[in-house]
């Protein structure tokens, strides 16, 4: 039989009171701390979608100064629809003649962790975060292709610490993310997936999918985004956001109540 001799009697003859007491006591004395009520108005979102649907230019849309890991090259042009806002970019190179993954992946690393604890940016933009996936199995591993899944732990493990430090801070941060086709039972289907690291869905606070005119039957006419998940608000899953409505600014405020738009500016 196992020993249970660590379960409290089932009469100690304590009051309720004394019981919530000990109780706090023991919470206490093993790291625990009271879980506040405070929703710090940020927002960490993944923003999915294909080709040219509008990611980057609703995610300069965010709250300024901007901070951009640029892979994509997708600034040119989207820049100039947000004057007055200030917005930083950072190349970051995938490949080379010479591979210079592992020494490229260290400096995106260090300047993501300098800037959640600055005051000079408000939003961090990685555009694309499956690229930023990609230099990191190109730093692990040398190669993107035929690597056993079991020696994906480190990567995923620096990932998980990127998520982690994003949600523990006070800036916004939108991962723009590239799709793939999904697939059931092997069949290729209509439908797209999130292409990167998998659990990425997982950590998003906010996860949107973006649309261009011809793509959604309903608004044939328009730019626009689906909210695919809100961790904040699950009764935003599913609903359509069109025109002006299709913007940083306009959707916080949908997610965090008592805020406005212009708190998002």
């Amino acid at each position: 039989m196992a020993d249970c001799s660590w379960f409290p009697p089932r009469d100690n003859g304590l009051r309720k009171e004394e019981v919530l007491i000990v109780a706090i006591d023991v919470l206490k004395k093993h790291g625990f701390e009271l879980a506040g009520s405070k929703v710090v108005n940020r927002l960490v979102i993944a923003v999915q979608g294909r080709p040219k649907r509008g990611k980057t230019h609703f995610s300069l849309s965010a709250p300024g100064p901007i901070a951009v890991f640029d892979t994509d090259e997708g600034l040119e042009g989207v820049t100039t629809k947000f004057p007055g806002k200030v917005v930083h970019r950072m190349d970051v190179t995938l490949f080379a003649d010479q591979d210079p993954s592992q020494k490229e992946f260290e400096r995106v690393i260090e300047a993501w962790n300098d800037l959640l604890s600055s005051s000079s940016v408000k939003s961090i933009v990685s555009d694309s975060a499956t690229d930023l996936y990609e230099l990191a199995r190109m730093a692990a591993f040398g190669k993107l292709e035929s690597v056993r899944a079991r020696n994906y732990g480190p990567v995923h493990a620096i990932f998980r610490r990127i998520y982690r430090s994003s949600l523990s801070g006070e800036k916004n941060v939108i991962l723009i993310h590239k799709v793939k086709a999904a697939y059931v039972n092997d069949v290729k289907t209509n439908k797209f997936e999130l292409s990167g690291f998998s659990e990425t869905a997982s950590w998003a606070q906010l996860i949107v999918e973006m649309f261009r005119p011809g793509d959604n039957f309903d608004y044939p006419d328009d730019f626009g985004l689906t909210v695919l998940d809100s961790r904040h608000k699950p009764e935003l899953n599913g609903q359509v956001f069109v025109g002006p409505m299709a913007s940083f600014p306009f959707l916080a405020s949908q997610v965090l109540d008592g805020t406005a738009p212009s708190d998002w500016a």
